[in-house]
């Protein structure tokens, strides 16, 4: 990736995070729920983006909690019980 092309995505990146830093405020010192699952959990390079997120919500100052959503990856039969 060439030095122009990262710089682009650079200034992107600061620009879309300074038009969500005001609905991220909100959530300053709160706890979020975010489900993890469906597709996202067969690729590895969502994940990795995934992963990223929760951490820059972690140091913008939201408490981010992830839980397991895909059904999927569950245990047989784990819905099933009474």
């Amino acid at each position: 990736m060439s030095e122009d092309t990262q710089g682009q995505q650079g200034w992107a990146t600061a620009k879309t995070l300074a038009e969500a830093l005001p609905f991220i405020q909100i959530y300053d010192r709160e706890t979020v729920v975010i489900k993890y699952g469906g597709h996202a959990m067969g690729e590895e390079s969502v994940a990795k983006l995934f992963a990223a997120d929760v951490v820059l919500l972690k140091m913008l100052g939201v408490h981010p909690v992830v839980v397991h959503g895909g059904a999927r990856r569950s245990r047989p039969g784990s819905g099933r019980r009474g």
